[in-house]
């Protein structure tokens, strides 16, 4: 059974594609003491950025999210390889046309979550949300059993609430089990906005607020605008915060994974 990892905020700009894209990438990273982990990166954005953090031109192609969703191919073939590894199913404009399509369909809301199910080959399943809470994030938000918050800036807090409150009502509604963490991307240390910023997370989210932080680098921008994950560059802050944020997921994932077969088992 796939993990499905939701990367929320209704916030633009705090790092929602970036983190998907780079967490994607460690995680399929090649394990020497475990099985390499197979995984698909979800483009939930019309804006179609996934595709193009791997260099590819989202808009020239056929089959897309917005094919798979709609019923008009299987999943399998909108899905590119991009790395050993690692896949991504990407989205182009059309998904904006495809979000309207949705609301004529039953059980809208679980259109994705119905899709995903066809690819439990895939260890995990990263999904890139839209800013704001259309039917396409509330899609993202219905399949996924964790919904991961990238907080950069006290401006980016502004709509959390809103999210928790719609993910409560799904929750409810499809009796999901969704555990929320954020993680604070544009990090400065030492710098009081983002020092502040952080006793504020610790205070909203506890201890599922993610250790590791995503410091502000360039080395992260100049990757992302080469169209390659901060993988390929070792050499750099970038690499060994998404490093070490894809075996914090992990490790909690799997903790998550253990609590969960105890209580089956009891």
């Amino acid at each position: 059974m796939s993990t499905v990892i939701a990367i929320a905020n209704q916030k633009g700009g705090v790092g929602k594609t970036t983190t998907a894209v780079n967490l994607a990438s460690f995680l399929a990273q090649p394990q020497s003491n475990k099985k390499t982990a197979r995984v698909l990166v979800v483009d939930c954005d019309p804006q179609g950025h996934i595709g193009r953090s791997f260099a590819i031109d989202s808009n020239a192609l056929e089959k897309t999210l917005y094919s798979a969703l709609l019923g008009r191919c299987e999943p399998v073939e909108a899905i590119r390889e991009v790395r050993a590894n690692l896949d991504i199913l990407p989205a182009n404009r059309e998904l904006a046309i495809g979000e309207i399509e949705l609301r004529e369909v039953i059980n809208r809301e679980r259109r994705l979550r119905q899709m995903l199910s066809k690819l439990s080959v895939y260890d995990y399943i990263i999904i890139d949300c839209p800013p704001g809470l259309n039917l396409l994030t509330i899609n993202a938000l219905a399949a996924a059993q964790i919904v991961l918050i990238p907080v950069s800036t006290w401006l980016a807090l502004t709509g959390i609430g809103d999210l928790a409150e719609v993910l409560a009502e799904l929750v409810r509604e499809f009796n999901l089990n969704v555990t929320i963490y954020a993680v604070q991307t544009f990090f400065r240390s030492g710098v009081r906005e983002s020092e502040s910023l952080r006793e504020r997370l610790k205070s909203d989210f506890g201890s599922n607020l993610l250790n590791s932080t995503i410091n502000l680098n360039t080395a992260i921008s100049t990757a992302t605008a080469e169209g390659r994950p901060i993988i390929d560059y070792p050499n750099t802050a970038g690499y060994v915060d998404y490093a070490r944020l894809a075996k914090e997921v992990a490790t909690r994932v799997a903790k998550e994974d253990k609590a969960s077969r105890k209580i089956r088992k009891g």
